[in-house]
C-alpha cells in the first residue's frame, strides 16, 4: 500500500464519485452565483439563495444516481454538462415578474409595427 487511499463512494455497488463531486460542485456554483448576486446590488446584504435552487439540484442529480450501473459514466457526464451550464449561466430560471423572451415568427408584425423577414 502507498499510503494514499481515495475514498469511494458507492450506492449498491455502482461507483457514484463521479455524479457526487459534480453535484457537490453545483451547489458550491449555485451558492456562488446567488451570493455574487446580492452583492451586486450594491447592499451590505448578502442573498442566499432559495431552498428550492438546492432541492431542485438534489432531484436532478438524484435522478441520475438511480440510472442503472451500466450508464454511471453517462449519469456523470451528464451532471457535469448540468454543472457547466450552470457556471456559463447558460440556464438560469426566469426572476419573478419577468416574461419569458419570444421569438418572432416570419410574417408576424413586431412591437414596431413591421413584419420580421
Amino acid at each position: 500500500m502507498d499510503g494514499l487511499h481515495r475514498p469511494q463512494w458507492k450506492a449498491s455497488g455502482v461507483n457514484v464519485t463521479g455524479l457526487v463531486t459534480a453535484w457537490l460542485c453545483e451547489v458550491v456554483v449555485i451558492t456562488y452565483r446567488d451570493t455574487k448576486k446580492g452583492s451586486n446590488m450594491g447592499t451590505a446584504q448578502v442573498s442566499l439563495p432559495l431552498p428550492s435552487a438546492y432541492a431542485s439540484s438534489f432531484l436532478i442529480f438524484g435522478g441520475l444516481g438511480l440510472l442503472p450501473a451500466s450508464a454511471s459514466t453517462f449519469a456523470s457526464l451528464v451532471g457535469w454538462g448540468i454543472v457547466l451550464a450552470t457556471a456559463l449561466n447558460l440556464w438560469a430560471p426566469l426572476t419573478p415578474g419577468q416574461k419569458a423572451p419570444t421569438i418572432a415568427q416570419s410574417g408576424a408584425p413586431t412591437a414596431a409595427g413591421n413584419k420580421a423577414a
